[in-house]
């Protein structure tokens, strides 16, 4: 863990007290309960739990933001996962063609279930645990375990999610089937999500299936007809809603985007847009927000505004972060992004002048090039940036 000096760093952590609420007094934040598996501080950060790989902590003192009570719940998980939280997860769960088959596969004891990423293979492990140990017998495992030395401790349904390259080259058949038995002796069941082109030995295939990603206009109808059985939409609000679902430009959309996350996205839009009588055509539109296309439109309207450029750059390479980080990394970049492009014009007309360039690569070429692209003007950096709704990247540049 990398953590600069915080006002965390030296919580008094009392196991076995139950500690006053955070209004109590000025320190009474302060403290920690093991116990009750919560953490309040009034600034800095707390973690409890293992970390996996290295956490950053920046403690910068301009932050003002106070601490709160929110409690972000790790996707990835070592211990027994709430039935709660495996009932979420498999809401408007659909079976894609590959379901029944891993469903026999996991007879063996152990199912290595290779897919693309998005495409629900943890859904898919949920379900197929769920469906032999309830929602309440699943039980997450460390990624850095040792598959060949680990056993089962109970008849539950133990997940590993995102086996490491390192872990999947030591899994021989010969391991495989010794801990096959230890799970049948124990009446327990094993899945193991991987990358699809993840390295394995060759006598491990027995135990292997692919995941296929169901169909993309199921999802989002199954996902409509949840919400109609839910009372929150009625009968005509949901014919309104699958009508606009079959619509030319929604299929089309799917086609382009068929990952089951896309259809829950378009779900999502259409339930709003039967909900309050909205036009549909808003929905469309914040949907293809993400796309590669939208992306160029966006940078061929924002290369000659150093403020539009600075703010996008900010989004881009700080996924995920604060309002407040964006807006305080974009004006560091303000100043500096247009000093370059007066400095660049300062001997030309207006004619003359060429735009504040800013554009994009396909990742390939930002690879091959090393790190730096040729251009009319000189040699310029290229900054490698991921753009979390394609899960691609796209290399921009600024000279």
């Amino acid at each position: 863990m990398n953590a600069g000096p915080s006002p965390a760093a030296e919580l008094d952590v009392q196991p076995n007290t139950d500690q006053p609420a955070p209004s109590v007094g000025s320190g009474a934040g302060q403290h920690s309960s093991l116990r009750e598996g919560n953490q309040r501080v009034d600034s800095g950060v707390a973690l409890m739990g293992n970390v996996g790989g290295d956490f950053t902590y920046l403690n910068i003192s301009a932050w003002t933001d106070e601490a709160t009570e929110r409690i972000l719940k790790p996707r990835l998980r070592e211990g027994p996962y709430p039935a709660e939280e495996v009932r979420g997860r498999l809401y408007g769960f659909v079976e894609p063609p590959s379901y029944a088959r891993c469903r026999k596969a996991l007879d063996s004891r152990i199912v290595l279930l290779r897919a693309r990423a998005g495409t629900g293979a943890r859904t898919a492990a949920f379900a197929l645990l769920a469906e032999r140990h309830g929602e309440g017998g699943v039980t997450g495992l460390d990624a850095m375990a040792d598959l060949s030395a680990w056993r089962p401790k109970a008849g539950r349904g133990y997940l590993l999610q995102g086996l490491p390259a390192a872990s999947a080259r030591s899994l021989d058949g010969v391991r495989l089937a010794g801990l096959a038995e230890a799970l049948r002796g124990a009446g327990a069941h094993l899945i193991v999500t991987m990358a699809q082109d993840a390295r394995l030995p060759s006598d491990t295939s027995r135990w292997e299936e692919r995941r296929a990603a169901p169909g993309p206009y199921e999802v989002a109808e199954r996902r409509l007809r949840l919400v109609a059985a839910e009372g929150r939409l009625d009968s005509s609000q949901l014919d309104a809603a699958l009508g606009h679902l079959a619509a030319p430009e929604f299929i089309d959309y799917l086609s382009t985007h068929p990952l089951p996350g896309d259809a829950v996205d378009l779900s999502d839009g259409l339930r709003q847009c039967a909900e309050t009588s909205a036009p549909t055509g808003a929905v469309l539109e914040e949907l293809l927000t993400g796309t590669e296309d939208a992306a160029r439109s966006a940078l061929a309207k924002a290369r000659h505004s150093a403020d539009a450029v600075s703010l996008m750059a900010a989004v881009a390479l700080l996924p995920g972060q604060d309002r407040t980080v964006i807006e305080q990394f974009a004006t560091a970049m303000r100043p500096l992004l247009g000093a370059r492009a007066t400095k660049t014009g300062q001997n030309e007309s207006p004619e003359e002048q060429a735009p504040d360039v800013l554009g994009v690569l396909p990742c390939e070429v930002g690879d091959a090039a090393g790190g730096w692209f040729a251009c009319e003007r000189g040699v310029s950096a290229v900054v490698i940036v991921g753009v979390e709704p394609l899960g691609e990247r796209f290399a921009s540049f600024l000279f």
